[in-house]
């Protein structure tokens, strides 16, 4: 008899602004990543928190006089073990021009 592992959940995202891959750094943007996932449990709840990046450097992106990381998280309850679901971050871009910027997601169920 062989015991299997369950499939582990997968993510994949897709972040844009007004539905493109660049935006001119002329004030607040909105970025929407939308969020690919397979491998969840239909009727459990999930955490989906995310970070923007900024590429070249690896960290957190700071934005602002406060230099505040910008986050997004959200809430959700899947009816089938493959979806979509949306973040959105909206930052002033006035400052980022040649910044290219990457969205990092985490999964939580049960805190975990």
């Amino acid at each position: 008899m062989e015991i299997t592992e369950p499939d582990k959940p997968t993510l994949g995202t897709t972040a844009t602004v007004d539905g493109q891959h660049t935006a001119e750094p002329t004030g607040e943007i909105t970025i929407v990543d939308v969020v690919a996932y397979s491998g969840l449990t239909p009727g459990e709840t999930y955490k989906m928190s995310g970070v923007l990046m900024d590429k070249a450097t690896g960290e957190p992106l700071l934005v602002g006089e406060d230099q505040a990381q910008v986050t997004a998280e959200v809430e959700f309850t899947p009816e089938e073990t493959i979806g979509t679901v949306e973040l959105t971050y909206t930052l002033d871009a006035s400052t980022l021009a040649g910044t290219t910027i990457v969205v990092f997601e985490t999964l939580y169920q049960d805190g975990v």
